[in-house]
């Protein structure tokens, strides 16, 4: 069985609801079994340039319009788990209501009350059960880790590279990563010094400085090779997980928090281990920006307004990228 499909359906239906489904599809049909996890979840929903929570809310609308009610119900329950809000899915289906049909329209939305009814809650209502990373790339013992459960706690280090990171996340996450956040600058721009749109907003809003919040080509190495590296292993090691580009010093600034306790108070964490290194707590406030974005608590998405000189971070090789941010 193709490991990169266990390994999504898991992600998107929790180990035991993704057992059963497993198990009732190879009582139907061990061939029908090996083809949904083999090649659905093992190569279609793994592609990049769209994010789980986008490629849940397609299949919604396709499926609705189909009329394949047992698919809808089972996607409607991936889509939750996959950062989809009930609000979303309810609006994704009444978009369907022009094109398809009411009657359609109507008959997932009756599904999707089901499943709601059901207990499944997304992430409007609460933490996932899904682990969140952030990543404070830098040198030799200055890469900094965090990797934040969905309890609030974190364990936090720092190690030399990205490939190192990776392997304390494999050792550390008993758990799926939700989510991803990176301290360093993910797409980049081919204009004068490669200045970016969200770059420059940053410095206008909150006053930094040009040393404060970089042009890439003024980085140094680390974070320029690291971060991404980071981010393709992360991917490798879970297929189809989200990212986020943070600033964790502006993100800071932008939240207004005068110490570190108000912090972890404020989006209930507890750090475990040091937790006072600086390139811990950059990747501690990585960690929380992947999971308030991702989770839909975050909802100005910086990676959105571009210069035309710059790449566009939902297409690339590295895609998609997000830079989700606390404020307008």
């Amino acid at each position: 069985m193709n490991d990169k499909g266990t390994e999504m359906l898991r992600r998107m239906l929790g180990e035991e609801r993704a057992r059963e489904v497993r198990e009732a599809w190879t009582k139907l049909s061990p061939d029908f079994a090996s083809l949904v996890s083999n090649f659905l979840a093992g190569e279609i929903w793994v592609r990049p340039n769209l994010d789980l929570r986008t490629r849940s809310l397609v299949t919604i609308a396709a499926l609705a319009a189909l009329g394949r009610p047992s698919g809808l119900r089972l996607n409607i329950e991936m889509a939750l788990n996959n950062g989809a809000t009930r609000e979303e899915i309810g609006e994704t289906l009444l978009q369907m209501a022009p094109y398809a049909g009411f009657p359609a329209c109507w008959e997932g939305l009756l599904i999707a009350d089901e499943v709601f009814k059901s207990g499944a809650e997304g992430p409007s209502i609460s933490y996932s059960s899904n682990i969140w990373i952030g990543a404070d790339p830098g040198g030799k013992g200055n890469f900094g880790l965090a990797i934040l459960e969905s309890d609030g706690s974190v364990h936090t280090c720092c190690v030399d590279c990205a490939d190192e990171a990776i392997q304390v996340v494999a050792q550390h996450a008993n758990s799926t990563s939700a989510g991803v956040g990176v301290d360093a600058p993910l797409w980049w721009s081919s204009g004068r010094s490669s200045d970016r749109q969200a770059d420059r907003w940053l410095r206008d809003k909150y006053g930094f400085s040009g040393g404060q919040v970089q042009a890439a080509n003024s980085l140094r190495g680390a974070a320029l090779v690291q971060g991404p590296m980071f981010v393709q292993r992360m991917r490798e090691h879970f297929p189809g997980v989200g990212v986020t580009e943070t600033h964790p010093k502006a993100v800071w600034k932008a939240l207004r928090i005068e110490s570190w306790d108000a912090f972890v108070k404020r989006f209930s964490v507890t750090v475990e281990n040091r937790g006072k290194q600086e390139h811990e707590r950059d990747a501690v406030i990585s960690a929380v920006a992947a999971r308030e974005g991702f989770e839909r608590r975050w909802l100005n998405d910086l990676s959105m307004s571009r210069h035309p000189s710059e790449q566009d971070p939902s297409q690339f090789w590295l895609a998609p990228i997000h830079y989700f941010w606390p404020e307008e």
